[in-house]
C-alpha cells in the first residue's frame, strides 16, 4: 500500500488517498491540507496506522516433496 495526495478540481487545497497494489482506494481523508507535503504527512502517517493494525499472515514452510510410490 501507499499514501498518495491529490487536488480537487474547483477545491483550494490537497487531500490524502492510501491505495493499495492494485491501485484500489483503501481510504481518503475528508480533511482538505494548505499543501501537497502536510497531506502526504497525514496520508503517511495514517498508512503506519494500517501496518500497525494489519496482522502479519504467518507462513508454513513447505511440506517436504514425496517421490511418487512407482518410482
Amino acid at each position: 500500500m501507499t499514501a498518495v495526495a491529490f487536488s480537487v478540481p474547483g477545491e483550494s487545497g490537497w487531500r490524502w488517498r492510501i491505495v493499495n497494489d492494485s491501485g484500489e482506494t483503501i481510504e481518503e481523508s475528508n480533511t482538505v491540507f494548505a499543501t501537497l507535503a502536510l497531506a502526504l504527512d497525514e496520508g503517511r502517517e495514517r498508512l503506519r496506522h494500517h501496518a500497525e493494525q494489519s496482522v502479519p499472515l504467518l507462513r508454513r514452510p513447505p511440506l517436504p516433496r514425496q517421490r511418487p510410490p512407482w518410482r
